[in-house]
């Protein structure tokens, strides 16, 4: 059976609590697995130098890869398919580490799709009662230099997911100050990863069958 990865960031020290981990380390916790695919999940430390390394070893052989990611003050979770070769070269990871420069590949392409349809996703989570916006552009920082990544390579197909988290929770502050509606969020996530699952595999077998 094939696989899909669910990979959040964090934690990170200025966001010990952190609504990404949570959602992945429940989905781990209780087995939960699409109707397609078998469930990986794991974490990856939001620095530039490790991040990659780390995000390779979780996918393993996976498919389909949603990259999970808090983001501070957002109200509503979005979701974006492509990979901008964009560094935030004046933003430190969580080691205090800055991206050298503003590009990732000084001779790559500006942007790459990532494979999954954003507005699937967003519909995915629209049902489970969780407005999703498209991002045109994702934040600048490790998440989006591992989406690259993964566009890079071109051997899966992935989408960067931003959940909510409240400033609450970047000031140290206890799990009840995540994101109120996580569970909803929880239970938008599962619906989105089902969804990346029936499209890339529905294309497969579309392919298999044309060969």
């Amino acid at each position: 059976m094939p696989e899909i990865a669910l990979v959040a960031f964090g934690p990170a020290p200025w966001a010990p609590v952190n609504t990404a981990v949570e959602i992945v380390d429940t989905l781990a916790a209780q087995r939960w697995m699409p109707d397609l695919a078998r469930l990986r999940t794991g974490r990856v430390a939001s620095l530039w130098s490790l991040s990659v390394g780390a995000l390779r070893e979780v996918v393993g052989a996976a498919r389909v890869v949603l990259l999970l990611e808090s983001r501070p003050q957002d109200t509503a979770v979005s979701v974006s398919g492509w990979a901008h070769n964009a560094a935030d070269w004046r933003s430190a990871d969580s080691s205090g580490v800055c991206w050298p420069g503003p590009r990732l590949m000084p001779r790559g392409a500006d942007a790459l799709d990532a494979g999954v349809d954003a507005g699937a996703l967003a519909r995915a989570a629209a049902s489970e009662g969780v407005a999703a916006q498209i991002a045109v552009r994702p934040p600048a920082l490790v998440a989006n230099r591992c989406l690259f990544s993964l566009a890079a390579e071109g051997n899966v197909r992935a989408a960067l997911v931003g959940v909510p988290l409240p400033m609450e929770a970047c000031r140290g502050e206890p799990r009840a100050a995540l994101a109120p509606n996580r569970l909803q969020i929880l239970l938008a996530v599962q619906a989105m990863a089902e969804e990346a699952c029936r499209l890339r595999f529905r294309a497969d077998d579309m392919a298999t069958r044309g060969a």
